[in-house]
């Protein structure tokens, strides 16, 4: 409707970001982005609406464009969103990750998704993709979803899909 707002005061009154600030920083700038997590506060991780007093945005690496690849999404017409207080049980249970679980997934982040999006590299990109499914974190967020999410990614690959996953 033509009204505009500080990009600061949009960030803030979204709630989001906590966790992560990947999803609330592509609303504005689209393309790859990758951060950095939540380093410089002692408040331990939980879910994205929580921002401690305080509370500074993880740091992020340069957005990269998109390559033209092919690519779907897709939403199961019978999905339900984890409602937040199954979010906030989740990071509870599932915080803090050991170490191999952090190397794990921040290496197929990094070292794949966004290497292969600036080197325009579609099937290190696709690898990386599917290797982040199988990684404790993400292996545990799909599992909140039951058979119909983790099915859904079975099928997709099935029928010859280069990579197949789920999105935060």
């Amino acid at each position: 409707n033509g009204a505009t707002f500080e990009r600061a005061k949009m960030l803030k009154w979204s709630g989001r970001g906590g966790a992560s600030g990947v999803g609330i920083s592509t609303f504005f700038d689209g393309g790859m982005c990758f951060d950095l997590g939540r380093t410089r506060d002692t408040a331990p991780l939980t879910s994205s609406d929580f921002q401690p007093p305080g509370f500074i945005r993880p740091t992020p690496l340069p957005f990269v464009p998109m390559p033209n690849w092919r690519c779907g999404i897709i939403i199961p017409p019978d999905a339900q969103p984890i409602r937040l207080d199954e979010e906030r049980k989740f990071f509870a249970r599932m915080t803090p990750l050991n170490d191999a679980a952090v190397h794990q997934a921040t290496y197929h982040a990094l070292l794949g998704v966004y290497a292969s999006v600036i080197d325009n590299n579609f099937a290190s990109f696709c690898s990386a993709i599917n290797a982040i499914q199988a990684v404790q974190w993400k292996a545990a967020e799909i599992s909140l979803h039951g058979d119909r999410v983790s099915g859904l990614i079975n099928d997709l690959r099935s029928h010859g899909c280069d990579a197949a996953g789920m999105s935060s």
